[in-house]
């Protein structure tokens, strides 16, 4: 889970995914956000954690979308409806792209179904046990995390 980082939201309102991505893969920048995107989870057995996988179609790239609800006031993930994306030259640091999105309900539920569950715990205790769920996805390659992830969307 390199190269990437999904903050909580920015001044908008907006979920704000940052993609820092290195010169060295030689990839268009301009035309990063330009195809559709795929959109997937990933549960833990119990059904308490989940992380979001997105496919960027048109080149192939996929990223992990990890969220912890206890680390942001819960009330703001439920009226959040919008994702914005930067692509960042992680060489430079310079933007290069940014793209905002209107995300569907059917994620926005997939979401909150399990994020809801968060308020049972305790925060300390919730974003432990979330760390270390993400923890045990580093023993698998991006493929196979996509591949046993539930797909939710198209956009």
């Amino acid at each position: 889970m390199k190269n990437k980082h999904f903050s909580a939201f920015n001044n908008y309102g907006h979920f704000q995914m940052s993609l820092y991505i290195p010169e060295r893969l030689r990839i268009d920048y301009k035309s990063f956000l330009k195809g559709r995107l795929e959109f997937r989870v990933l549960k833990d057995p119990k059904s308490k954690f989940l992380i979001t996988l997105i496919h960027f179609l048109e080149n192939g790239l996929i990223y992990e979308l990890p969220f912890d609800p206890q680390m942001n006031e819960y009330s703001d993930s439920l009226t959040a409806e919008d994702l914005s994306i930067i692509v960042v030259n992680s060489t430079k640091m310079d933007i290069m792209d940014d793209k905002d999105l209107k995300l569907p309900p059917c994620l926005l539920e997939s979401w909150n179904l399990i994020w809801e569950k968060s308020n049972e715990f305790e925060s300390i205790e919730y974003s432990r046990e979330y760390l270390e769920w993400l923890n045990t996805l580093y023993s698998y390659d991006i493929d196979t995390l996509f591949e046993k992830s539930e797909f939710v969307c198209l956009i």
